[in-house]
């Protein structure tokens, strides 16, 4: 789904201008979004980089949305604020003319004289400024039945708004009993994108059963449970009239084709967990629920309960062990994490991608010690580890092809959990496999790899905190990706040309170069751009910033230096020398950096007071890649002969040469260890004793296509 939207967004300018060309200069397109903020979160919706900017000639975007929110900040970043008009609050005009107009739909009306005014009454209420409030009210009074009394319910009618949900929800219970309203509710508030009417009826016939907690949602038992015979527990028309009447909590679905059920407003959930769900219990309830839908999602998912998955339903197999995991069923979700047929059937149905959060099992989300333990039990079990590793290992092949699954799990190690299933498998299927004879009997290094591009990767670079990846491509975008998932969470477009060279400033910003002399800085949890600079007059060789991330530096083939402020993108200060300069690195405690040029030179320079320290000559050829080690004390560089040289920065002469490459080395950089890593041309990545420069580890084969291009 990413690549189409991708695609999308591109297309969508050009297909905006080819509009407004079909109706005449004379004409306009005016698209009318309301309720902007109501946007769902996929695909990084609520940044609005799906609107053109500028827009072409011609079009007018008319939205409407509260101010604060994500989308209202991203609207002030992107236009002039006077294109923006801000709508105050409810007036008693609007407020009065929206009373009318819902009840005059059912055919009913307040009244408004002099000496009974109920519509005066219920706008003189402390939150009636609120559409919901209003909303809510007029739903009350629509089903209240005793016209002399209407005065009387006004008057008792709470005036905040959480006092109105209270009585909701207590006429609710009136109607339908507090049981099945609180199971209703909680389902919709534990569910992860809301509920359909058939998946919400079936679940509330489970609960109504009176479901064991204690049995595991994998349960055979369960077949029974979900029989034809046990169904209608709850009534249908009962059931009818209680979705009916909870239409006033839910986003509308008009349109939808899931027809899902989502709770559209914070104060309703809060409202919810405040009456139902007790602290001291809070946790026990949820995992119950959670337990409930677990459950019914392996239902449809394997309703054979062989662990085939032969109901092939893609929403329940994205569901599962999302639930499993809130649930705590850690069993459970080993058994289905930790199955090839499962792992193909998501590939199958588009959701190989997701296979990566299915291990992590919620971590980083806080809970009671015991539900901590038991995560962490099943994040160190070796078989969940090793399952994990072939899955982040190949998912760029079996997300694509999941009819490679078996194959490519059978050319694991032949010890290897993972192969031994493959085999088993093999042995109940008669698909044709490649047995590898000679295949290796260690795991690969390679721990994930992120697929999905379709240009080559240029820069990467690694968030401080070491949560996210960012890689610069030849297509103009620069993407983030979760280094424990590999799963894309943005993508930043506004380059006209390939990617360069990247760099984090701080875990909050990340700063792009592009050939064509391009500089941008990028907000990265907001995900829009903070400022852009032309200041380079040729291509940009690298960027890179000081450990603190308060100072960004570039360096061109202009010959310039530029310092900035890694925080805003303001200038900071500009150095200059007579030849082109290739990279660029930051001293680890930040006042200095060193440069690689074309003149075969390393230059050493004081960003604080702005002045060159030192150069260190040496180099044959031009200086592709620098990079201090953890240190500080020593700087390693390599040529375009492929020489790779290691110097001592504070004295600047040079320490040790050393060949192993026989193309030119691309990248360099060290570990937290001390080891020196270095990719070349020649498509071999090789891991060096630091500055001693003795090899001890060599990857080969990581590139079919081209070399090795950049490290991180």
């Amino acid at each position: 789904a990413l690549p189409i939207y991708r695609e999308i967004l591109m297309a969508l300018p050009e297909f905006l201008t080819k509009a407004t060309q079909n109706v005449g200069v004379a004409n306009k397109i005016v698209v009318f979004i309301d309720g902007l903020d109501g946007l769902d979160a996929a695909h990084r919706a609520k940044t609005l980089e799906w609107i053109p900017d500028p827009l072409p000639k011609g079009v007018i975007f008319v939205v409407s949305l509260l101010d604060g929110d994500q989308c209202y900040r991203a609207l002030l970043r992107r236009h002039q604020e006077n294109n923006l008009i801000t709508v105050a609050s409810l007036d008693m005009f609007d407020k009065a003319d929206i009373v009318r107009q819902s009840l005059a739909c059912h055919r009913k009306s307040l009244d408004e004289s002099p000496f009974n005014n109920q519509l005066k009454l219920l706008l003189s209420k402390k939150d009636a400024s609120s559409p919901l409030f209003l909303a809510l009210a007029c739903e009350e009074l629509r089903v209240f039945g005793v016209y002399e009394k209407v005065s009387e319910k006004l008057k008792s009618m709470p005036s905040s708004l959480a006092g109105l949900l209270q009585e909701v929800l207590n006429r609710f219970e009136t109607d339908f009993g507090r049981d099945l309203v609180a199971a209703a509710l909680h389902l919709l508030v534990c569910s992860r994108n809301g509920l359909t009417e058939i998946e919400m009826k079936s679940l509330l016939d489970l609960h109504s059963r009176g479901m064991d907690p204690k049995l595991s949602p994998l349960d055979s038992r369960f077949s029974d449970i979900f029989s034809s015979s046990t169904r209608n527990v709850v009534a249908q028309a009962n059931f009818s009239r209680l979705i009916r009447s909870l239409q006033c909590f839910l986003q509308s679905t008009a349109g939808s084709r899931d027809g899902l059920m989502v709770i559209a407003h914070s104060d309703v959930i809060n409202a919810v967990k405040k009456r139902y769900i007790k602290s001291a219990l809070k946790e026990e309830e949820e995992a119950m629920f959670h337990h409930l839908l677990a459950a019914y999602f392996y239902n449809e998912a394997d309703p054979t309960r062989d662990m085939s998955f032969s109901g092939l339903n893609r929403r329940a197999c994205s569901e599962l062990a999302y639930h499993l995991t809130c649930a705590g069923a850690w069993e459970d979700l080993e058994k289905i994490v930790c199955s090839l047929r499962y792992i193909q059937v998501k590939c199958q149905l588009g959701l190989g991608l997701q296979l990566g959060e299915d291990f992590l099992a919620g971590s980083g989300k806080e809970g009671s010690r015991k539900k901590s333990k038991g995560r962490d039990k099943f994040l160190e079990n070796s078989i969940v580890r090793e399952y994990q590793s072939f899955v982040t290992r190949n998912s760029h092949v079996i997300s694509s092809y999941s009819s490679l699954v078996t194959q490519q799990a059978i050319n694991e190690p032949r010890s290897s959990v993972v192969c031994k299933a493959a085999e088993k498998m093999m042995q109940q299927t008669e698909t044709p496999l490649l047995a590898w004879e000679n295949k290796p009997e260690t795991t690969h290094p390679c721990q994930m790899t992120i697929g999905g591009n379709s240009k080559p990767v240029l820069c990467l670079a690694v968030s401080p905190d070491g949560r996210l990846l960012a890689f610069g491509c030849q297509d103009c975008t620069v993407r983030l990706c979760e280094t424990n998932t590999g799963k894309e969470v943005k993508t930043f477009v506004g380059h006209s040309h390939a990617i360069a060279s990247c760099t984090f400033a701080g875990s909050s910003r990340l700063w792009s170069a592009s050939l064509d002399g391009a500089l941008c800085l990028w907000d990265v949890q907001e995900g829009h751009r903070i400022s852009a600079s032309l200041a380079h007059k040729r291509r940009i060789g690298a960027c890179a910033s000081d450990p603190s991330g308060n100072v960004v530096v570039s360096v061109g083939w202009d010959g310039a230096l530029f310092a900035w402020n890694g925080k805003d993108g303001s200038a900071v200060g500009e150095l200059k020398e007579s030849r082109p300069i290739n990279c660029v690195d930051f001293h680890p405690e930040g006042q200095y950096v060193v440069t690689g040029s074309w003149d075969s030179k390393l230059r050493i320079w004081d960003t604080l007071n702005q002045k060159r320290v030192k150069t260190l000559r040496g180099h044959e050829c031009s200086v592709r890649t620098v990079a201090y080690s953890p240190s500080g004390i020593h700087i390693a560089s390599a040529s375009l002969d492929g020489q790779i040289k290691l110097w001592h920065s504070k004295a600047g002469f040079q320490v040790g040469c050393v060949r192993g490459h026989v193309s030119p080395v691309n990248t360099i950089c060290f570990t937290k260890s001390g080891h020196m890593i270095t990719g070349s041309d020649d498509r071999l990545l090789k891991v060096w004793s630091g500055y001693l420069g003795k090899p001890e580890y060599v990857v080969r084969g990581i590139n079919a296509h081209g070399g090795v291009r950049a490290l991180a």
